[in-house]
């Protein structure tokens, strides 16, 4: 008798160990649901069990339990209602999950998310009525639930009730109290349907009252942007960034798709493929490398002379690791223009990439010899010493590095940035030498080392960088 809690305790054990979702065995906690469980509490246990799945993002365990609920209850509303958040949102199957949400608001007192959940699956099928009949069953329930009226907001600004529109407006911004944020999405939604004036009005609106919200300037920039007024909207991209350097990234992308189109450009002449060199070099802060080389082989296209052009093709390859193709594309701009220091830096960078460290010094002095103060040369030197055990000299070079950086940054933020190249420039140094000190693995053995800390300490006092 004695060894049958042992003989369970094992058994238990093993349920704990394999995975539950091999087996057709109910399982709460790692322990499995006995058949005489109340139905009750057995459809609970697996409710529990099922929404601990949902987070996991383990949509087959989560749905396997809540169709066990199903089979003791078939109209059990929590498990229709899960069942139908599993379709929605993890399998994406809005039929499904609106027969389940369906079946889920059959309750006597159903959550405003079932009907806010129905209004988007008919909002996203363009069925208006519906989904605002359900958005305002779900204010009915819970009557400042911020997403239901914005959306409902969109749907009056889709079928040009602006009154109505502007009277839940009037209604949801004067209500005390009310976040900048939801100011800021009502923006975005008269914003989305083409109403730049109001969108403009809201977005004012919130940087009267929070002159910092970086977001809201951006987003006034896009209105600006939208009307044609590009003076003021570069003047709203800029403090935005000013506020928030994460903002210059967006800027970046939203300028580049703006000056694809080329609407007044018709002739081929060598400013046009200026501009295909400036979009390429704008891709590349974007991290879109495909653009970015489409844009390169455009502009040498229109000028085959275009040492600039070339070089930075060939960065882009290097920047991908494509040696092969950077190669040819550095010794042409070389070729065209042999006063640039750029290209034999990147050069050096494939020879130190591929371990051939002599040639790789050769070029990273060239280049010095060419321009004494570009510091990806230095950050070159110094990686290439560092992994040489030069280390006294490796910290020389990258001593100079963060100086001359920390320089140029400097004499950017005095200027008035009036250039988009210039703005560009100043965020790619704002963080870059920070970033690349803590991750760059080139730079691993220095880091180790007691004149690392005394650096950082020397040069980014603040950051706390170690």
């Amino acid at each position: 008798m004695k060894c049958k809690p042992l003989i369970l305790c094992f058994a238990i054990t093993i349920l704990k160990l394999l995975d539950r979702e091999l087996f057709a065995i109910p399982v709460f906690n790692g322990y499995p649901l006995l058949l005489s469980t109340a139905d009750s509490t057995k459809k609970q246990l697996l409710i529990s069990t099922g929404i601990d799945f949902y987070p996991l993002k383990k949509i087959d365990s989560a749905e396997y339990y809540f169709n066990k609920v199903l089979e003791i209850d078939s109209e059990d509303v929590q498990a229709n209602y899960w069942l139908g958040v599993l379709q929605f949102n993890g399998r994406k199957n809005d039929k499904l999950a609106e027969r389940y949400f369906l079946k889920a608001v059959r309750s006597e007192k159903p959550d405003a998310s079932v009907y806010s959940y129905l209004a988007t699956i008919y909002g996203n099928r363009m069925e208006w009525a519906q989904a605002e009949s359900h958005y305002r069953k779900a204010l009915k329930i819970d009557p400042q639930n911020a997403f239901c009226n914005v959306s409902l907001i969109n749907i009056y600004l889709k079928k040009k009730r602006t009154n109505d529109a502007s009277e839940l407006v009037s209604k949801l911004i004067n209500s005390n109290p009310v976040t900048l944020r939801l100011i800021v999405n009502i923006a975005a939604v008269y914003l989305d349907n083409n109403y730049n004036s109001d969108a403009e009005k809201l977005y004012r609106r919130v940087i009267a009252l929070d002159s910092g919200y970086a977001f809201a300037h951006y987003r006034l920039g896009s209105v600006l942007s939208n009307t044609e007024r590009v003076a003021s909207a570069n003047l709203a991209f800029k403090k935005a960034i000013a506020l928030d350097t994460n903002f210059a990234m967006s800027y970046y992308g939203q300028y580049v798709e703006e000056q694809l189109a080329y609407k007044n450009i018709h002739s081929l002449d060598s400013n046009y493929a200026q501009s295909f060199y400036k979009l390429g070099w704008l891709y590349i802060q974007v991290k879109r490398y495909q653009e970015a080389e489409l844009a390169y082989k455009q502009a040498i296209l229109l000028d085959a002379n275009y040492a600039l052009a070339y070089n930075h093709l060939g960065w882009m390859y290097l920047l991908t690791h494509r040696y092969s193709e950077a190669k040819p594309n550095l010794l042409k701009a070389i070729q065209l223009d042999s006063a640039m220091a750029s290209p034999y830096t990147f050069l050096a960078m494939i020879d130190y990439k591929s371990k051939h460290l002599n040639e790789a010094k050769a070029a990273f002095l060239k280049s010095l010899k060419i321009d004494p103060d570009f510091t990806p040369a230095m950050f070159g030197m110094a990686y290439l010493l560092s992994s040489n055990g030069e280390t006294k000299e490796a910290y020389e070079y990258l001593e100079q590095a963060i100086q001359k950086r920390k320089r140029i940054r400097q004499l950017l933020k005095a200027e008035e940035l009036k250039d988009l190249q210039s703005i560009c420039l100043l965020h790619s140094l704002q963080g870059l030498t920070i970033q690349m000190l803590q991750l760059d693995q080139d730079l691993e053995l220095l880091r180790s080392g007691p004149k690392w800390t005394e650096l950082m300490a020397k040069y980014f006092p603040k950051d706390g960088v170690k």
